[in-house]
């Protein structure tokens, strides 16, 4: 968890409070922790909420980073020297990727997220029956261009668009049309995110289900 933290504030004094804030936070919400996620996948968005709300409020304010060099290292025992410099290389293109990104690969890498934390995060917006059925749906049914904040795919003959600047997810399926107003997701777009990288995807669904009322559910107007 430190390192998780540290790589993303690159501050070790800021680093080691945040990451006693977040244990204390995960302490005192254990009595309302749901079993719908696992608790690796709770923890981790405590974590991501907190070191958000932090550089958020420090987004102005002048502060001293630590070099790369002087960041932990990928443990890697008796590494070869080559192997030891492409560590290296990705954590120095890692340090260059905005908050968001870093978070989604760090979140994938530093705790092994995987399809089934997906699945976990999914559970807030598809109902059992759906989500079934989107694992179902045959990877090769499948065509997403994610440009950043722009994911555009289409699930055998539909199309989903999901606009993280404009907070809305467009889709043209039949039984799409009956969660608009719930603002929940058919098997179609569910499928889209478990597509996704997986800890990209967690990322992107705790950024929806932290403003899910500001999100518009649509069909697009060519439909």
């Amino acid at each position: 968890m430190f390192n998780y933290i540290l790589r993303l504030v690159g501050d070790r004094v800021l680093a080691e409070d945040l990451t006693q804030e977040v244990f204390l936070r995960v302490f005192q919400g254990l009595p309302k922790f749901s079993l719908r996620c696992r608790f690796t996948t709770w923890l981790f968005q405590v974590a991501k909420n907190r070191v958000l709300d932090e550089l958020r409020a420090n987004e102005r304010r002048p502060r001293s980073f630590l070099a790369l060099d002087d960041l932990p290292p990928l443990e890697v025992l008796d590494a070869p020297l080559e192997q030891s410099e492409t560590i290296d290389a990705v954590w120095r293109a890692v340090n260059e990727l905005t908050v968001d990104l870093k978070m989604a690969l760090l979140l994938r890498d530093v705790t092994g997220l995987s399809y089934t934390e997906i699945a976990d995060s999914l559970r807030a917006f598809v109902d059992k029956g759906r989500l079934e059925r989107a694992a179902r749906i045959p990877d090769s049914d499948v065509e997403i261009s994610d440009e950043g904040e722009e994911v555009r795919a289409r699930v055998k003959d539909y199309k989903v668009i999901v606009d993280f600047a404009r907070k809305t997810i467009l889709h043209d399926c039949e039984d799409w049309s009956s969660r608009l107003v719930k603002r929940e997701f058919c098997k179609h777009v569910g499928k889209v995110f478990l597509r996704m990288e997986s800890g990209r995807a967690v990322e992107r669904l705790d950024r929806i289900r932290g403003e899910r009322k500001l999100w518009r559910f649509e069909v697009p107007s060519d439909s």
